[in-house]
């Protein structure tokens, strides 16, 4: 090959290269761990990305996008329309327990060690869980249906 068509050559590449497109984001820091199992990336401070909303959730497309979580778990589970926040947490004297969805509820206090300490019907859509005598330590709060756990709270008792 001549030299004349090796430029040639390099200019066809470049200029074929041009078109490529790959993800970007503006970041304000990253990292990448890997090891035997495999590989992980991360990035803090993406501001650009884009949002689809529908009756069956909300989409976002971007870099990395973040997970927020509000519960411990969840059921995923399409049939089942329910929707349960307790506050204040932490807290020293009650909970308050919404839980608004159709169906029967059952809400039940466990400590640390997995025991039951209270179980209760949840009759309305606000419930008051009164935890005055319990030692300052962390609980789980979890809602049930027809036996099944529907979300699971930790709470922190000041």
């Amino acid at each position: 090959m001549t030299f004349k068509g090796l430029i040639i050559a390099l200019i066809i590449a470049v200029i074929s290269c041009s078109n490529l497109k790959a993800q970007e984001s503006v970041n304000t820091a990253a990292f990448e761990a890997v090891g035997s199992g495999g590989s992980v990336s991360a990035s803090i401070g993406q501001v650009i990305y884009t949002s689809v909303s529908s009756s069956h959730g909300i989409l976002s497309s971007g870099v990395q996008q973040p997970v927020i979580t509000e519960v411990v778990s969840g059921l995923r589970n399409q049939n089942i329309k329910i929707e349960s926040k307790i506050y204040p947490n932490p807290t020293s004297n009650e909970l308050k327990l919404e839980v608004k969805g159709i169906g029967s509820y059952l809400y039940q206090l466990f400590d640390a060690n997995g025991n039951i300490l209270k179980s209760h019907i949840v009759e309305t859509p606000e419930t008051v869980i009164d935890i005055r005598e319990l030692p300052a330590a962390i609980y789980f709060i979890n809602v049930n249906s027809k036996g099944k756990v529907l979300k699971s709270f930790k709470v922190l008792k000041q």
